[in-house]
């Protein structure tokens, strides 16, 4: 996907429109849906008539500049395509600062339109909650851990979680995470170095997960991705005081219109608006790193999202009822510029679902102009994107 200059916020779709594009999908446009677009491939497209192990098999692993270990597969960034719908309600961790917290803020140290609360319960978790300057219905929840009060850069993140849509992209994502999991071990062993068991494993409640950094060190290559329209009221980067970071893109939204036929953006910061059941295709790239001990941990970074419709209701009420076939396909996908990938300098490009394939999940639906609810969501854990950044932690003021 290609990234675009600096955006603003005319240049997305509003909440409106893009609810006014959600179209109800059956059982069976889902099905269509995850046959075409769960996989895994290359920014050339799927990799077809192989296992997730015999893809894996034939994969490198590559340090990127941020130090993060990409896998490749024929010299390209190996990634994972899987049609999910988030149902948890702290499905996206997408405020314009993600999930920063300085210790001040467990007493009331947190600036205008941010709130750290405690929530009671066996093991130490807070809720934040962040709120628009110029939208009095926006706002951003996330969870915290401890790990997140370091005032840290490193701990500074963006991410997205979603239940795989059906079963059988359920299987096939267990299967492909086994894959790269079995992959990153036998490379730990390589270099002498212990894994640490993964995290967002399919026994885990936020199965599927994915993120990304929100700073970057100078030196770092962003994301692909485009500008944030929200970041540049933030006064994040000055209140850590450290001149050797920037902002890193964020993934780019993307929603079909079915009737122009194409595709056409919406703002990462209002994804959670779009309700309960949104159906999603998500793309991610596995990156490994070496924590502060030296264990090899990985973890999905997210690259980007389309949404594609919404579940009927019924289906929501019975999802039981996914347990369907699925069989490999190829998809005849156009290509449009890529950028940004740690590691790699050259442009590169990933397919875009086709017209003729998204109109087969999505048929001829009618479109949900359902009002969007005003609460957000978003992802909780507290895991490293990796980024070697030493910035001194600070305090915000009110």
């Amino acid at each position: 996907m290609a990234s675009s200059p600096p955006s603003s916020a005319d240049l997305l779709l509003s909440l409106n429109a893009a609810l006014s594009l959600l179209r109800t999908l059956s059982d069976d446009k889902i099905k269509a849906l995850v046959d075409g677009s769960t996989f895994l491939g290359t920014s050339d497209g799927a990799i077809t008539s192989k296992s997730p192990s015999a893809i894996l098999a034939e994969t490198s692993v590559r340090v990127a500049l941020d130090k993060t270990r990409v896998l490749t597969h024929n010299n390209k960034t190996l990634e994972f395509s899987v049609v999910i719908s988030p149902r948890s309600t702290w499905a996206f961790n997408n405020g314009p600062e993600g999930n920063y917290a300085h210790v001040s803020w467990k007493t009331g140290g947190a600036p205008k339109g941010v709130t750290v609360d405690s929530n009671v319960g066996s093991y130490e978790v807070w809720t934040k909650t962040s709120r628009s300057a110029t939208d009095l219905e926006l706002f951003w929840r996330t969870q915290l851990w401890p790990g997140n009060f370091t005032g840290s850069p490193r701990q500074v993140e963006m991410a997205m979680s979603g239940q795989p849509a059906t079963q059988d992209a359920f299987d096939f994502a267990k299967s492909a995470h086994a894959a790269i999991d079995g992959r990153f071990e036998a490379y730990a062993k390589e270099i002498g170095v212990i894994k640490r068991a993964s995290s967002n494993g399919p026994t885990s409640t936020m199965f599927i997960s994915a993120r990304r950094s929100v700073l970057l060190p100078s030196a770092i290559p962003l994301d692909e991705g485009r500008t944030s329209e929200l970041q540049s009221t933030s006064t994040l980067l000055k209140d850590l005081g450290n001149i050797d970071l920037k902002w890193n893109r964020v993934p780019i939204v993307k929603i079909y219109d079915f009737r122009a036929r194409d595709f056409k953006e919406m703002s990462w910061h209002e994804v959670h608006r779009l309700g309960p059941g949104v159906v999603i295709t998500a793309t991610a790239a596995p990156h490994a790193f070496l924590n502060g001990k030296k264990e090899l941990i990985w973890e999905f970074r997210l690259l980007e999202l389309t949404v594609v419709g919404k579940k009927a209701e019924d289906i929501l009420a019975s999802p039981a009822k996914f347990s369907v076939k699925r069989r490999a396909a190829v998809l005849d996908l156009s290509d449009s510029d890529d950028e940004g990938r740690p590691g790699d300098g050259s442009p590169s490009k990933r397919p875009r679902g086709t017209v003729a394939a998204t109109d087969a999940a999505a048929g001829s639906g009618s479109a949900s102009n359902a009002a969007a609810g005003s609460g957000s969501a978003a992802s909780s854990g507290s895991g490293s994107a990796g980024v070697a950044a030493g910035a001194a932690a600070s305090g915000r003021s009110k």
